[in-house]
């Protein structure tokens, strides 16, 4: 999957980025107890949606507002390379 992100929570592991062929506007929640995940497709996660690879952007979830916050990053389409600079955050209810 390239360069990802990971988030860890009490119950989850939330991976963030990297790269297939499709596209990197996903994000894989994998429970630990019972070994397995699921995929989201994000539509709004990239703010360059023809971008391929998402680069491990810093990222950190807090608890108490249950959101995951964003930071930076880069985009890759067809070697052309967007680094970003906003804060972002998807709620997790």
């Amino acid at each position: 999957m390239g360069v990802t992100s990971v988030i860890p929570t009490i119950d989850d592991i939330y991976i963030i980025g990297g790269y297939d062929t499709t596209n990197s506007h996903e994000i894989i929640k994998m429970n630990a107890s019972s070994q397995t995940y699921e995929r989201y497709n994000i539509d709004n996660l990239t703010m360059y949606p023809e971008s391929r690879w998402f680069h491990a952007p810093s990222s950190v979830w807090v608890e108490k507002l249950n959101r995951m916050y964003f930071f930076g990053g880069a985009h890759v389409y067809i070697w052309v390379i967007n680094y970003v600079d906003e804060i972002w955050y998807i709620d997790l209810e």
